[in-house]
């Protein structure tokens, strides 16, 4: 099933074309910054610790 807008914001870093969801380069930057830092420190627990 095809994905489609059901009126609401669509997520950060895209953009409604068409109903569907597509890549907004202005901020396609961002949301893949925010992506790589997540997977680089989500091993550590509160303070930086590895967990």
């Amino acid at each position: 099933m095809p994905a489609c807008n059901s009126g609401g914001r669509a997520p950060f870093g895209f953009r409604w074309n068409g109903g569907a969801p597509v890549v907004d380069e202005e901020k396609a930057a961002v949301r893949r910054l925010i992506f790589d830092l997540f997977l680089e420190h989500r091993s550590k627990g509160a303070g930086g610790i590895d967990a």
